[in-house]
């Protein structure tokens, strides 16, 4: 195989720093067709750094936003640019492994499959450890059995090759722009999904104090509102465990509580009144939730400081032990 027929579309925002290494780990081994660089609105010089790699690389093309719309929107746009029936994504700060990609389409050819993940890794620049592995007699498994894998605790990922209809039929129905929008987006996907394959090929996830996922920042408060997307999602998917779902929905909301001085204290607690109000208003607190000692505890105190005027939540037993474990 000269080329893996895949698109691999890497969204790209201030990350002059990384993107030369990671161009060059998508390369390594059997390139793919096509590399699609889509430039969300970078200010550090990463768009024209892009573009001088286009003139060495002649499978990459380089797409550039007009109005910063965040990784998820930078995707989409590769997505729709993509010439080939098969997409992987690669954030400009994380690597793959030489020979992943074909070992992705070759497992995912094998398997019959609509997507083959690769296994994650973390790494820090100077050692690397597992996040999750791949076992083989995990897999294959249904888009459903995926998609049931993600909510929780996340069990399993997407970054792998996928077809590209997937993400197509996806966004075409998704309008959320939340923080962790790529998470629900995911969740459809797998929806979409027939059949789910794995191969031990691995995916480079680096740990940057810099990233967007780890500082805090007011956008951060949309989650929110994708934690009410994923319960009313939830409400219609057989075999969810919607319990544990909205428990890590109020723990979500306790976490962004307790990082209120840097979000902002009063758009925190209208935020968090608002989310509470929504799951009162959903039905969301059940009796079997409602006995969660921890869920209970943090539902008292939020309810106290952020939203008085809601009907009160009796504190269990040890609500003293309100504090930052998961629920």
């Amino acid at each position: 195989m000269r080329n893996v027929p895949v698109s691999v579309i890497i969204p790209s925002f201030n990350a002059a720093c990384y993107l030369e290494a990671c161009l060059s780990a998508v390369e390594a081994g059997t390139p793919p067709a096509e590399i699609l660089i889509v430039d969300d609105c970078s200010t550090d010089g990463s768009l024209q750094m892009a573009r001088e790699l286009g003139l060495r690389y002649p499978n990459v093309r380089v797409l550039a936003r007009e109005i910063n719309g965040g990784a998820i929107e930078a995707r989409r746009d590769g997505v729709h640019a993509a010439t080939q029936k098969w997409v992987a994504f690669v954030d400009t700060d994380d690597l793959l492994e030489p020979g992943a990609l074909a070992d992705a389409y070759r497992g995912a050819q094998a398997a019959h499959a609509d997507i083959c993940i690769w296994e994650l890794w973390r790494f820090d620049g100077e050692r690397s450890w597992a996040m999750l592995e791949n076992l083989p007699e995990r897999f294959p498994v249904t888009g459903h059995e995926a998609l049931l894998l993600t909510l929780g605790n996340w069990r399993i990922h997407s970054f792998g090759v996928s077809r590209r209809s997937l993400y197509l039929k996806a966004y075409g129905e998704f309008r959320e722009s939340c923080h962790t929008a790529d998470e629900l987006l995911t969740r459809l996907v797998f929806r979409q999904a027939q059949r789910v394959s794995a191969c031990k090929s691995r995916y480079y996830y680096r740990v940057n104090p810099a990233s967007v996922t780890i500082n805090v920042h007011p956008r951060m408060l949309s989650s929110l509102d994708a934690a009410l997307w994923l319960i009313d999602f939830c409400r219609e998917l057989p075999g969810a465990p919607l319990e544990e779902v909205t428990a890590n929905a109020i723990w979500q909301a306790w976490w962004l509580y307790q990082r209120r001085a840097a979000l902002g204290p009063a758009a925190t607690r209208a935020k968090i009144a608002g989310f509470l109000a929504q799951l009162v208003h959903r039905g969301a607190l059940s009796r079997q939730l409602l006995r969660r000692p921890k869920s209970l505890a943090k539902l008292a105190l939020l309810t106290a400081t952020c939203a008085p005027t809601l009907p009160g939540f009796r504190r269990s037993p040890d609500a003293s032990a309100v504090g930052g474990e998961h629920p």
